[in-house]
């Protein structure tokens, strides 16, 4: 948002209010962003970094990344979207779509020892989980990730970037319903 902030300052005067600037947004002023971000973008160099900043931006001017926006962006920057793809799924604050909850299931072999599969398929049941990693109302996204790194916890899970460790097919449905009535 500070990209689109300072370009929007520019454009209608430096005394301008952030507040102010999201509520100019119409789907026109949108595109004319877009194409500033990715015209800004193109300039700078081919870094992580980069693309993680421009996926941002994006992101704060559309509320969500769709599989449209992420293959558009990655056409303009000259590489494939499974790259900027990977980016959104190992970058907390990065998501797909408009969802309310990103829960996370740790597929590292230490986990599968102690479970994990059967944590992994019950959360899928009953949360309704498509192919598309979405809950049948597409509040939550559900992906896993090799390894979390805390493998003498496992099996390991988060929600929107909470750990919760040793879980059991139990535990972690009833972690995962308490922090959606939690967050609700």
């Amino acid at each position: 948002m500070r990209f689109i902030y300072r370009m929007l300052s520019v454009h209608f005067g430096k005394n301008m209010k952030y507040r102010e600037v999201k509520g100019i947004m119409t789907a026109k002023s949108q595109e004319e962003i877009k194409k500033e971000i990715y015209r800004y973008y193109q300039s700078q160099p081919r870094t992580q970094e980069m693309y993680t900043a421009m996926l941002t931006e994006l992101q704060e001017t559309f509320g969500a990344l769709s599989p449209k926006l992420l293959s558009e962006a990655a056409e303009v920057l000259g590489i494939k979207a499974s790259v900027l793809a990977c980016l959104v799924k190992f970058s907390a604050h990065l998501k797909l779509e408009d969802y309310k909850y990103k829960l996370v299931v740790c597929e590292g072999g230490r986990c599968g020892k102690r479970g994990n599969l059967s944590v992994l398929q019950a959360l899928k049941k009953e949360l309704q989980i498509g192919k598309d990693g979405f809950s049948r109302d597409k509040q939550i996204y559900f992906t896993t990730q090799n390894c979390m790194k805390r493998c003498k916890d496992g099996p390991n899970l988060t929600i929107n970037g909470e750990l919760f460790s040793y879980m059991t097919v139990e535990q972690a449905l009833d972690v995962v319903k308490s922090c959606i009535s939690r967050h609700a």
